[in-house]
């Protein structure tokens, strides 16, 4: 909850700084998509995480970009090259496969685990993708972004307040990570729709989600995930796509 409040505050700190508060149904609306979109992306995220591998689930769920490049190519006319277009080869095949993994003992047995990751995936192209429809209906996206982030603020302020006694012995660290995590996603956040406004989003969007790899990597090598056969060659997939898009 820390790190929503401090975006908020950054959010607000940012438009009154800028001066650019517009308000209107067509960005209040969509705020409330992107932020509804973000809220539930991070959450099943986070869980999705908890009950299967981070590096697999990192690279899945940042897979979305595929959505993002097709939409940015054949909505908005930007162009797709060959390398593009085997990176979205690779990716949907190492989804694919995912499922019909035969190594029993290592398989993701909780099927939620999909569930989780597919709503993830949805939530992340919203996000990513919205700023860049919005973007395109030369809407602001200072005040959206700050709209957005009223859904996680109402949601994880709810549920600090009925897990408040769970939540006492971990207040301190949570303040240090959630300070952090603010100050990271409002500058995410920011500079993702300042780039979106002078360059294209086939090419930024790849950029902005190679961070999955950064998680897919250390989990490897630093927390050693054991994957299956077909968890390993999905995860080289995917991880070989997002490299070929952001070349």
């Amino acid at each position: 909850m820390d790190s929503i409040l401090l975006v908020k505050l950054g959010s607000g700190l940012y438009l009154w700084y800028t001066q650019s508060w517009q308000w209107n149904w067509q960005i209040l609306a969509a705020g409330c998509i992107i932020g509804l979109a973000t809220t539930l992306g991070n959450l099943l995220y986070s869980k999705a995480i908890y009950i299967g591998p981070a590096g697999l689930t990192a690279t899945v769920t940042h897979s979305h970009v595929i959505l993002i490049v097709l939409m940015s190519v054949f909505l908005y006319s930007e162009n797709l090259n060959w390398l593009e277009a085997i990176a979205i080869l690779f990716i949907i095949f190492a989804v694919l496969l995912l499922p019909f993994d035969p190594n029993q003992k290592l398989r993701i047995q909780d099927k939620r685990w999909y569930l989780f990751v597919g709503v993830t995936f949805i939530g992340f192209f919203i996000r990513n993708g919205g700023l860049k429809i919005t973007e395109e209906m030369h809407l602001n996206n200072n005040p959206i972004i700050f709209i957005s982030y009223l859904f996680g603020l109402v949601w994880f302020s709810t549920s600090f307040f009925f897990n408040l006694h769970i939540q006492k012995n971990h207040t301190e660290k949570g303040i240090s990570y959630g300070l952090v995590a603010g100050i990271l996603s409002f500058g995410m956040m920011q500079t993702l729709a300042a780039a979106l406004m002078i360059g294209p989003a086939s090419i930024i969007s790849p950029i902005a989600s190679a961070n999955g790899l950064i998680v897919a990597i250390l989990s490897y090598l630093i927390y050693k995930e054991k994957f299956s056969k077909f968890q390993f060659v999905s995860f080289l997939l995917v991880l070989t796509g997002i490299a070929l898009i952001n070349t």
